[in-house]
């Protein structure tokens, strides 16, 4: 992964999550190498990232059967996760994710709609 290239962490407003300003997160970001920002995603958005539809839990399964020490490992063991996913894993998301846009699309922009 390119060191110059920007980190955009993205969290949906569950409270779990960490606030934007939290110390500890500013404090590691400053002390790290990278460009890291925190977003939250619009409050009652559709779900619209592909990630949240499927990808991430794939990924963090098998990030997950990895130690690591810092944040440069895990990056690497993140990036290669998402690079060992089998494509009908990835299609089958992409195609969760085309469903979920018309779904959205028939509800006028709205969320209410089941699968």
């Amino acid at each position: 992964m390119d060191e110059s290239a920007k980190i955009v962490i993205q969290q949906e407003n569950a409270s779990p999550h960490i606030a934007t300003d939290d110390p500890r997160f500013l404090k590691a970001v400053a002390q790290g190498k990278r460009s890291i920002g925190l977003f939250f995603q619009p409050p009652n958005s559709p779900d619209l990232n592909v990630l949240d539809l499927g990808l991430f839990t794939e990924i963090q399964s098998r990030q997950e059967q990895h130690l690591t020490r810092d944040f440069d490992e895990l990056m690497a063991v993140v990036e290669a996760a998402y690079w060992e996913l089998p494509p009908p894993t990835i299609n089958a998301t992409i195609l969760r994710l085309q469903t979920t846009m018309n779904k959205c699309i028939e509800e006028k922009g709205g969320n209410d709609f089941k699968f």
